[in-house]
């Protein structure tokens, strides 16, 4: 399989995958009752349009047409959500398991603050799943930025 099918197919898991986290986040009756679900739902809308916009630019081949910028755009941005996405989700995890008073945690079935606890961690587990393809193609810009700069830096040597 060629690395552009693959990223393009990896592409279409990060946008459905954070696509999910959005709609579980913000299906739940009370997203705002605790900060770090609704940070996650936020984030989450964020990955999904980044993901849309990044699927769109290997679908046109920006790479190509701006060699200068767009691949060290989509790294930087790639990063971003990587880090985005796995913080919105490791919290959302740790809220969920803290207690309210000392025995209940926020996210369990007798809570007061989440109605559907089980959607919470689904949706948090989509987030950490999102920032799983985040990294793929993270790997596969900084292999593509490796190979480019290792071929450059032969031909400078042999010029020499």
């Amino acid at each position: 399989m060629k690395t552009g099918t693959f990223r393009r197919w990896l592409r279409g898991a990060e946008i459905v995958l954070s696509l999910i986290s959005f709609a579980l986040v913000y299906s739940s009756p009370t997203p705002g009752a605790i900060a770090q679900i609704e940070n996650l739902g936020l984030i989450m809308m964020s990955c999904w349009a980044y993901t849309l916009a990044a699927l769109g630019a290997d679908l046109l081949d920006l790479g190509q047409k701006l060699p200068d910028t767009w691949p060290l755009m989509e790294f930087a941005l790639d990063f971003l959500f990587v880090v985005l996405s796995m913080g919105g989700g490791v919290t959302t995890f740790v809220k969920c398991n803290q207690t309210f008073d000392g025995r209940t945690p926020f996210c369990a079935d007798n809570s007061p603050y989440i109605d559907r606890p089980a959607t919470i961690h689904m949706a948090a587990t989509c987030a950490v799943l999102t920032c799983l393809g985040l990294s793929a193609s993270l790997m596969i810009d900084y292999n593509a930025w490796l190979q480019t700069h290792l071929k450059y830096d032969e031909y400078e040597d042999s010029k020499l």
